[in-house]
């Protein structure tokens, strides 16, 4: 349960940091993804960010729930929270 929790903090987090690098250096200078890019492009950043969060969310439930995948959770919490720092480490050197 830690690491459904861990991760899905994580993931709310990561949406709050693409949101604002996206605001600060504009879609195609911050984001990575080509489905995301996508998706902004054709529905706006923050329906595209809620959608693709939501459905990732709703995947790490199932991991959790149907598959009882503990350690992909860990495996993924630990990919994400390096993204995350990735991105924290960003606004900290970009804002001073």
């Amino acid at each position: 349960m830690a690491a459904l929790v861990l991760l899905i903090v994580i993931l709310i987090a990561d949406g709050f940091f693409s949101f604002h690098g996206i605001q600060k250096l504009g879609l195609h200078n911050y984001e990575a993804n080509p489905l995301m890019i996508h998706l902004a492009n054709f529905f706006g950043i923050v329906p595209a960010l809620l959608g693709t969060k939501i459905a990732a969310v709703l995947m790490v439930w199932l991991l959790y729930k149907k598959a009882k995948a503990i350690s992909v959770l860990w495996f993924l919490a630990g990919i994400y929270s390096l993204n995350l720092y990735n991105q924290i480490t960003f606004f900290v050197h970009s804002s001073g």
